[in-house]
């Protein structure tokens, strides 16, 4: 065989292509996954061979034994000379003209074309090249066993088969009977930790007016503030050097029954946040958060009541995120929503509660906890319970979910299974890049739109990229956890337009699952 790039999981077809162009190995997905497959085709009318069909190739090839067997037809001689992608020559006798059928069922309309095969002293090295692939009219869609581009794309679920378990679900409620003080309805606040907000040496008091409100939101609006007021979130005060203004948002509660809460949000984005020091606590990664919970069986989310607002705010911190309203101006007494840094500092904090606990991952306001057993998921949420209510925190129990089969965290599903991706609508492509094999090569000819100085055109090719992305993101593909007793494996390659990878774990009885695609 053709010296290629070497692969841990499976062996890709020989590439070869005219000199001095070298186009690296397509990067195949690993088994039992397979991307490509080989392809009937009959030769001259006689004899059906097997042929690997290779886009990164320009032309097609033959096997020497290949040859032989179809009677060694005359050869014209080769001028071309070729090589793999890691510039190894590839010995060619020369060149025959045979004529080609695809014989498999997937591609009905069966045209027999003349094609020109480069006839290899390599036994077995039978190739589909670009050019025979446009010749006979291959569909790559229907090789690869995906739709054709269509106005109905079908959306695979996964996980539905699993069940809550409900034993567990009643033994961790009543868990939760033993820590009443933990979901009383009030906002909490954490124990021997007053932050103070980080501004740079060059900050300096900023004041913007308040902003005018309609009178339809003023009584709905003061009743917000009074409410803040009673549960410690502000303080009145008459004047201040800093004030930022403050837009009533009016939220959703329950649309079904049209009722709705007003939100204070504040407008720091045009008073401190150019101000503040960038807080370089690392919010945890989708990988990351799965590591700390691999092998968990049943999965608990806990919600933190209010997240931000029970933290306390040192008292410069206070002054400089005052708010300027219609009828006061109001201390800042608890960490909130809308500065820059608030994410980077709460989630140091909640790393910092929880780093010592077995079986609990932490993002944000969201608490997740599992375990290998029963016994194990109890332990480990009793700690958690018992941690958060002994710095005073509080949880509200109504957004709680027990014993949980599987859970949608961080955007993505999570079981013992695997990870799959989650059912929160279209995010970003590149969110679930880890599910999607060759998603450079995929995406490379919408990427080509976007580039300055390109003339926007949507043709065939960039219609095709966004279906197969399309279906990628509704596809049912689970990907396994890291489990470091299992033995792993990396499968490496590359093409012209990116360099890849598959991680996976191989287990015990020679089966192979990925863990990630990059």
């Amino acid at each position: 065989m053709l010296a290629s790039v070497p692969h841990d999981a499976v062996e890709c077809p020989p590439v070869a292509v005219a000199a001095p162009l070298v186009v690296p190995v397509t990067l195949l997905p690993v088994a039992p996954l397979p991307y490509f497959d080989t392809l009937p085709a009959k030769l001259n009318g006689t004899r059906t061979f097997d042929f690997e069909v290779d886009t990164g190739a320009g032309d097609n090839f033959l096997g020497s034994n290949t040859w032989r067997d179809l009677g060694q037809s005359h050869l014209t001689e080769s001028h071309r000379q070729f090589e793999s992608a890691r510039q190894h020559k590839l010995p060619v006798k020369g060149c025959v003209k045979l004529n080609s059928q695809v014989t498999q069922h997937n591609f009905p309309s069966s045209q027999t074309k003349a094609l020109d095969f480069q006839v290899t002293e390599l036994t077995n090295l039978n190739l589909l090249g670009r050019n025979g692939i446009q010749e006979l009219g291959i569909s790559m869609d229907a090789l690869l066993n995906r739709s054709n581009s269509s106005a109905t794309i079908s959306v695979n679920t996964v996980f539905d088969d699993l069940k809550a378990d409900r034993e567990l679900q009643k033994e961790c409620r009543q868990l939760c009977e033993e820590f009443p003080y933990l979901f009383k309805p009030e906002l909490g606040t954490l124990k021997s930790i007053e932050l103070e907000i980080k501004f740079k040496p060059e900050a300096e008091p900023v004041y913007r007016k308040p902003r005018s409100v309609p009178l339809a939101l003023q009584e709905d609006l003061v009743k917000a503030y009074e409410a803040g007021i009673r549960k410690g979130v502000w303080r009145k005060a008459q004047f201040n050097g800093y004030e930022t203004p403050v837009v009533p948002i009016r939220k959703n509660t329950s649309p079904s029954q049209g009722k709705t809460r007003l939100r204070v949000c504040r407008y720091y984005a045009i008073t401190v946040n150019p101000q503040l020091e960038t807080h370089r606590h690392p919010l945890p990664s989708p990988e990351q958060l799965m590591q700390r919970l691999s092998g968990g069986w049943y999965f608990t989310k806990v919600d933190l009541a209010d997240a931000y607002n029970q933290i306390r705010l040192g008292p410069e911190s206070q002054i400089r995120l005052a708010l300027s309203t219609h009828r006061d101006v109001l201390l800042q007494l608890r960490l909130p929503f809308g500065i820059s840094p608030a994410p980077a500092y709460f989630q140091g904090i909640m790393d910092q509660l929880t780093r010592d606990l077995t079986g609990v991952s932490v993002y944000l306001d969201d608490i997740l906890v599992s375990g290998y057993s029963l016994q194990d998921h109890i332990r480990n949420m009793r700690s958690l319970l018992k941690r958060v209510n002994d710095n005073g925190l509080k949880c509200r129990l109504k957004k709680c979910s027990f014993s949980q089969s599987y859970v949608e965290y961080s955007g993505n599903l999570l079981s013992h299974r695997g990870i799959a991706k989650g059912h929160s609508g279209w995010c970003s492509v590149q969110f679930y890049n880890i599910f999607r094999p060759n998603l450079s090569t995929t995406l490379e000819p919408l990427h080509q739109l976007i580039k300055k100085g390109t003339t926007w055109r949507w043709g065939t090719k960039e219609q095709a990229a966004s279906d197969r992305t399309k279906n990628t993101l509704t596809a049912d593909t689970v990907l396994v956890d890291v489990n470091l007793d299992l033995s792993l494996g990396i499968s490496c390659d590359a093409s012209e337009v990116e360099i890849g990878a598959v991680l996976f774990h191989r287990y015990t009885d020679s089966s192979k699952r990925p863990i990630a695609n990059v």
